[in-house]
């Protein structure tokens, strides 16, 4: 089987253009697809014996043995044991003499089709060699993706002088010595993978119907970028990155079904019928998407697949949750490739087929204990340990068979622009009509860069970041407050005394004090449009705002909040909902002595008042209860607390400065929520204000 192999690596090879050998990433399109490499790896241990003896017989098969490891296994140094692994020896080691034998070959081979070998005559690097030939392995693909968001604003990106060049990718990478390293020594190939990124992500831009596998024919995109990690399509189509994974068979945790399925994406109707093959059982495939229950069978190295539509036959290979497997619960439970350096900051599930050793930083503990025993529906039974995030950036290690696994958890390197209505209780200072903010004052304006974007992160937030009202840009400038956000400067819009002027004659003036009955300060109330340009860096953020006056007896009512309370006031600031990322970045402006917690988030969701559709948490609804107590009106509040901005300045109007002070409950068994004591007059203004607002009145506001 070797001999078919090596076959068809050598006309492989043979057809590739000279120029190309030379180039990093010149064998990337010889390592076979999951399935066809475990194919690959099979023969490879069948004919280890003999091949090992004398190494130089299988050239072509030797340089993608050492290509395809370090494309798919390789980590920071261990290359050799997932090499010894490979070829089943059992020492888990190469021997000294087999292993210079081995070297010696790959050398010969890699002269022989004119590659590139790293380092001298006297000290060259197989591994380095290696990684240079596939371009930049599936566990720095993530990282990669960083230097794309970069170069995606940085018009001059290409033409940096090598100084600026290396010192932005010294800083862009961060950690990640061996990223690093490949991007500087490889800057010809790097500039064009990044070209050929940015060129797919205009393909799609232009096409919303495109897939995957229709995308890998028009660039040079791996599947098992997507694959293994989806914050690819997030990349090349932030808008919609599932539909890029739609024709995708995937390892799915299904809460609902309280187990592990594979996902089937349904056919289009000329392919049918067809046939999946898992295992050993069949399955008629469907032109709509289905799942098939794999519970205990999810914890192997691999599961097979194939799909076969007439005489077409496909085979596939989807990674197994052994020895435990992490799934991405703000992704439908989506299985995610967990020998990655880093991942996305988001709600997981860890599950094991046996307990194991967790240790965890930045995600709750005390809700949620480790190695929680767990039913699958097959009657076997698993270890799930829930990992919710409390900040932007988290770290988990598991310990297994004593070799520890670190996986490191934070938000995507982007550029990212917010408006917040204020800070603590102002937050929740609007009213939202439609797509309309009403206000009381200017608006907080933020901008957030990550470190080493650009030569001076301010120069460019100055030069680049212009705050627009109606057309108008105003008056003012940006301000960092010596904050960080981990890796990431914080800019803050300060407003001049007078944003913008408005001409109220023409004429000729002849001093300044004359210029001055030209134009006057302009009144903002009414509706506004608030534009966050930066035009070279391709970013719009527009706010409709209507500015209204402001009720200072109002203020001292709300002066407890938020506390306990935050989570929704973080909420509130968008009607579409925030990600976890997003919430803690407005938490961190809102009130940044108190953060947003998950399991908050959970709870209100068990109790339907908040929902999660994907990644996004939004307000699924708000609830009220007025019951008499006392002689007075106790209400009762969980919801949006902008709503409640709104009912103060309406019945403002009825009780002037005796209004009520809001405070915020967290007693032993509920949630945090609001109460306030009105007079019982006031019940009925209550109830059509809120009725009004679509807040349900019910007897217990836990009841969904």
């Amino acid at each position: 089987m070797l001999e078919e192999f090596e076959k068809q690596f050598q006309q492989q090879l043979d057809a590739t253009k000279k120029e190309t050998r030379e180039q990093a990433g010149s064998l990337l399109a010889l390592i076979p697809t999951r399935s066809e490499w475990d194919r690959f790896i099979g023969a490879t241990r069948q004919s280890w014996e003999d091949w090992r003896a004398h190494p130089d017989s299988f050239p072509a098969c030797l340089m993608v043995l050492y290509g395809g490891l370090a494309f798919f296994e390789y980590e920071d140094a261990s290359f050799w044991p997932k090499f010894a692994e490979a070829v089943g020896c059992p020492q888990k080691t190469i021997p000294l003499g087999p292993y210079n034998k081995l070297n010696k070959a790959y050398c010969s081979a890699i002269r022989r089709w004119g590659m590139k070998l790293i380092g001298t005559e006297d000290r060259l690097s197989y591994v380095g060699s290696a990684v240079h030939h596939i371009g930049i392995p599936l566990s720095l693909w993530d990282g990669f993706l960083d230097i794309c968001e970069w170069a995606a604003v940085r018009d001059e990106w290409k033409g940096l002088p090598q100084s600026d060049w290396e010192s932005t990718i010294t800083r862009l990478s961060g950690s990640r010595r061996r990223l690093r390293s490949f991007l500087l020594n490889n800057r010809e190939a790097t500039i064009g993978i990044i070209s050929e990124m940015l060129d797919a992500r205009r393909c799609l831009s232009s096409d919303a119907n495109l897939t995957i596998d229709q995308l890998k024919h028009a660039c040079l995109l791996r599947a098992e970028y997507f694959d293994e990690v989806p914050e690819t399509a997030e990349f090349l189509k932030p808008e919609d990155p599932e539909s890029l994974f739609k024709d995708r068979p995937r390892l799915v945790w299904n809460d609902q079904t309280s187990g592990v399925v594979i996902h089937l994406p349904g056919l289009e109707r000329d392919k049918l019928p067809a046939t999946w093959q898992i295992g050993n059982r069949e399955y008629a495939a469907t032109a709509t998407p289905n799942e098939v229950r794999l519970d205990s069978q999810a914890f192997s190295e691999g599961i097979s697949m194939k799909l076969q539509a007439g005489d077409e036959v496909q085979a596939l290979r989807l990674a197994g949750a052994r020895p435990w497997g992490l799934f991405d619960m703000e992704r439908g439970g989506y299985f995610v490739n967990p020998t990655r350096e880093q991942l996305p900051l988001r709600s997981y599930l860890l599950v094991a087929p046996q307990k194991v050793e967790i240790k965890r930083d930045g995600f709750e503990e005390s809700d949620c204990p480790a190695n929680d025993p767990y039913e699958l529906a097959d009657r076997s039974q698993c270890f799930v340990t829930r990992l919710w995030p409390k900040d932007r950036f988290a770290s988990l290690t598991v310990l297994h068979n004593g070799r520890p696994t670190t996986l490191r958890f934070r938000t995507r390197k982007r550029i990212e622009a917010r408006l917040f209505v204020g800070t603590s209780w102002h937050a929740a200072r609007f009213r939202r009509e439609g797509d309309v903010l009403n206000i009381e004052r200017l608006p907080i304006v933020c901008v957030l860069v990550p470190l080493g974007y650009f030569p001076t992160n301010e120069k460019t937030v100055e030069a680049d970041f212009n705050v627009v009202i109606d057309g108008r840009r105003a008056g003012g400038s940006w301000e960092s407050r010596g904050e960080a956000l981990e890796d990431y400067e914080l800019f803050y819009w300060k407003w001049s005394k007078t944003p913008f002027l408005d001409k109220v004659k023409s004429g000729k003036a002849t001093s300044l004090q004359q210029l001055k009955d030209f134009y006057r300060p302009p009144d903002l109330h009414g509706r506004r449009t608030l534009l966050i340009d930066a035009p070279r860096l391709g970013i719009r953020f527009s706010y409709d705002l209507c500015f209204e006056h402001s009720r200072i007896e109002i203020e001292h009512c709300w002066s407890n909040l938020p506390g306990k309370y935050l989570l929704w006031f973080l909420l509130a600031q968008s009607r579409n909902g925030l990600k976890w990322d997003e919430l803690a970045l407005a938490g961190f402006v809102i009130a940044r002595d108190t953060k947003a917690s998950y399991f908050l988030l959970k709870k209100y969701a068990d109790a339907r008042l908040i929902v999660q559709r994907g990644r996004f948490w939004t307000i699924a609804e708000s609830r009220a209860s007025l019951t008499p107590q006392d002689g007075s009106l106790t209400m009762k509040y969980c919801g949006d607390p902008s709503i409640l901005w709104g009912l103060y300045r309406k019945m403002y109007h009825f009780m002037k400065d005796k209004l009520p002070v809001m405070s915020v409950m967290d007693q032993r068994g509920e949630l945090p929520h609001i109460e306030i004591k009105w007079p019982q007059e006031a019940k009925g203004e209550l109830s059509r204000f809120l009725s009004a607002k679509t807040v349900r009145l019910v007897r217990d506001i836990w009841t969904p």
